[in-house]
């Protein structure tokens, strides 16, 4: 058997946007469960939930190259943060002759969601017939 280490954690969830606050959270019992306030719900009048726990508060161009975030579904953008956040918390160096040894682990329900509504309104709302040439690497749980 072949000892594994967690070196270092990072999230950005709907109760906070690291590994201290949502600990914080947690522990205070604090829900995340409110209004969904998205613009492609607002105006959705045949929409009948209306509430989720959606990260508020998570600006990309503050994470990102603003000439990037057209090659990243939100999710990526989150996990990326989240990843970063692992590595500072770990202190580690990376050397690159080690990298077939590093692993990650991600915890998902999906894997970009906004990229295949976005596509599905465009296809279906403005009659196009293809899709941007990025969207199945957006689309992928490895983006």
């Amino acid at each position: 058997m072949r000892r594994v280490v967690l070196t270092g954690a990072g999230t950005v969830n709907p109760l906070a946007a690291d590994v201290a606050g949502t600990i914080a959270a947690l522990l205070a019992g604090r829900t995340a469960i409110g209004p969904i306030t998205a613009a492609d719900v607002e105006g959705a009048d045949d929409l009948t939930i209306r509430i989720g726990a959606p990260v508020r508060g998570f600006r990309p161009e503050d994470h990102f190259d603003v000439r990037h975030l057209s090659l990243l579904d939100r999710f990526s953008q989150l996990a990326v943060v989240a990843a970063r956040q692992a590595v500072a918390q770990s202190g580690l160096q990376f050397d690159p002759a080690l990298a077939a040894r590093t692993g990650v682990i991600v915890g998902s329900a999906g894997g970009g969601l906004s990229t295949s509504d976005a596509t599905a309104r465009t296809l279906y709302q403005t009659a196009r017939t293809r899709v941007h040439p990025f969207t199945v690497p957006r689309l992928m749980m490895n983006a």
